[in-house]
């Protein structure tokens, strides 16, 4: 590999290695929040020992965090029909965004290996091998740092949104008048001041 090819691997595989770096961190953002919205929950419900919620808390990944948060929101809150519905579609999204990353994380990523022919490492060949009641489905599937970054960009709205949920909690504050649904079920952060 000549110079030119060298500094060209090394600046698209470092890109391609950074975009899937901060979308592993970006979703873990989603997953701490979820730990907040649940730690205030249980705070004001009278448990408020830090190191007892952590204990509670501790190794719980994304889907548990999920179903824990959906219940509890579900046994404390007074939701309206609008609040409830907001709720769901953040949950859900939870769900979904939850799936894409284990498919993306657990998949065995060939950063660098594609392009050797012609010098562009802007591809990332991947492969997951999976199964259903059908057979085999596995994932065999080439990204770009645009798919890795969209996948950040829905994470780190879904954080900011579940911040903005736990806030309207904390206060008292209804969840429609913070949140609009749009026409495709997206839920929309009106920002601050909550209200």
């Amino acid at each position: 590999m000549d110079s030119i090819a060298g500094d060209s691997f090394e600046q698209q595989t470092t890109a391609l290695y950074a975009a899937l770096g901060r979308f592993a961190v970006e979703f873990e953002h989603v997953c701490f929040t979820m730990r907040c919205i649940i730690m205030s929950i249980l705070d004001e419900q009278g448990l408020r020992n830090a190191k007892v919620l952590n204990i509670l808390l501790a190794e719980q990944t994304a889907e548990p965090l999920r179903s824990l948060t959906s219940s509890l929101l579900a046994e404390t809150q007074q939701f309206s029909e609008k609040d409830e519905k907001i709720m769901g579609s953040l949950l859900s999204k939870v769900q979904v965004l939850t799936q894409e990353r284990n498919d993306v994380l657990h998949s065995t990523w060939f950063i660098g290996w594609y392009g050797t022919e012609n010098g562009d490492f802007c591809h990332a060949p991947s492969i997951k091998p999976k199964r259903s009641k059908k057979g085999d489905v596995s994932l065999d599937r080439t990204w770009k740092i645009e798919q890795f970054d969209s996948l950040t960009a829905r994470a780190k709205a879904l954080s900011d949104n579940l911040r903005s949920v736990n806030a309207c909690l904390s206060h008292g504050y209804k969840l429609h008048n913070n949140f609009r649904l749009s026409h495709d079920g997206s839920v929309v952060g009106l920002g601050q001041p909550y209200k």
